[in-house]
């Protein structure tokens, strides 16, 4: 392990805003160490030592490195040591933080582009302080195993009063880029039926069953006019691959008109191939197999972007209230409307003929009737 911040020996803090010029993500610690704090309120932290830690780059700092630090300081890690920062210019009560793990790294790292210089607090075997256990979990991420070699490690370590401070090698390994779940997402893939993805299978097959209902007539040209049940009529244009409901366009599948008529050219004769051929390659496994062939280039968290050198801040535009009392319910709608008629629940009043309650005429009701009948 490879460490490039370092401890200062002359407990003397550096200048870090004119050396860190020029380097936004390194700052330094102020690390009291070996205290405790008292009881809330007003609390404080008494019983301490201090010591400057530089050079520490938040690319590479972890609460790993904070367990390092500690060491080259003469403790034994375990036992638990908890570790807090304290945000600038906050106080005991309520500005310190935990850092426990990657989430609270990255918090901490929201405020070293204005702040060179961060306060580290520590606790021995307990902590007072319940923001540590307010801090977000996280499940581990690696997998930490010894090695028995251990010769590479040599030149870190020291002795110290008589005492031999041995650093073991560990080997980090994710769990969530293992080769066995690479080889797991190919068998996936592998198992698939058919050119098409499992999705564009099924989307493909459901509307070639709903086709049958449909006949289509040639006008001499590349259109077709498709007509079926409930006066559902459309027009197909094989040469430009559309039909005028446009599910074909905006989902890439031909949809139930399309397919009645690709039936229809194949029964006089013409060579219309396999039906997948006119699904859109991005249901292909082809292209699936292809996308996920190349490797995707880890990135930094948004807390560690660059700023932009927009000379101005972009704001939401003024929000108006709309007239009217606002709608509480969803729009629902055709395919939902048409699927809830199919399953038996309540069906809407379209199209229904009212009859006058007064008249018993037909087409308006006894609110809005002028005529004389009724009692």
């Amino acid at each position: 392990m490879y460490a490039m911040w370092e401890i200062s020996k002359s407990q003397k803090l550096l200048d870090a805003a004119a050396i860190y010029e020029g380097y936004p993500t390194f700052f330094s610690i102020t690390l009291h160490h070996g205290g405790k704090f008292t009881k809330f309120p007003g609390r404080t932290y008494i019983d301490e030592k201090l010591d400057y830690v530089n050079f520490i780059d938040m690319d590479e700092f972890s609460v790993h490195e904070l367990d390092y630090m500690m060491q080259q300081l003469g403790y034994e890690v375990p036992p638990v040591i908890y570790y807090h920062f304290q945000i600038p210019n906050g106080d005991f009560d309520f500005g310190l933080r935990a850092l426990g793990n990657d989430l609270d790294v990255l918090t901490l790292g929201k405020f070293i582009e204005d702040n060179k210089v961060i306060h580290v607090y520590t606790e021995h075997g307990e902590t007072r302080l319940l923001t540590y256990f307010m801090s977000p979990r996280v499940k581990p991420r690696v997998v930490i195993e010894e090695l028995d070699n251990v010769d590479a490690m040599d030149n870190l370590n020291h002795e110290k009063e008589g005492e031999r401070l041995d650093l073991s090698l560990v080997l980090f390994r994710s769990p969530e880029y293992s080769k066995q779940r690479k080889a797991n997402h190919g068998e996936v893939m592998d198992k698939a039926q058919g050119p098409l993805t499992p999705t564009g299978s099924k989307l493909l097959e459901k509307n070639r069953l709903e086709s049958v209902q449909y006949r289509a007539r040639w006008n001499g040209t590349a259109k077709y006019e498709v007509y079926g049940p409930w006066h559902d009529q459309h027009v197909v244009d094989m040469g430009e691959m559309t039909c005028t409901c446009r599910k074909w366009k905006l989902n890439g599948i031909p949809c139930k008109h399309a397919i009645a008529t690709i039936h229809e050219m194949g029964d006089n004769g013409e060579r219309v191939g396999e039906l997948y051929t006119y699904v859109n390659n991005v249901y292909l496994l082809s292209t699936w197999r292809e996308a996920y062939s190349y490797k995707v280039d880890p990135i930094k968290g948004r807390v560690m972007w660059p700023k932009s050198n927009c000379p101005f801040t972009l704001t939401p535009p003024p929000h108006h209230t709309q007239p009217g009392r606002p709608k509480v319910k969803r729009k629902r709608s055709a395919d939902e409307k048409s699927l809830s008629q199919s399953q038996g629940k309540r069906l809407t009043r379209k199209f229904v003929s009212v009859r006058c309650g007064k008249c018993k005429n037909r087409g308006h009701n006894s609110r809005s009737c002028k005529g004389q009948g009724g009692n």
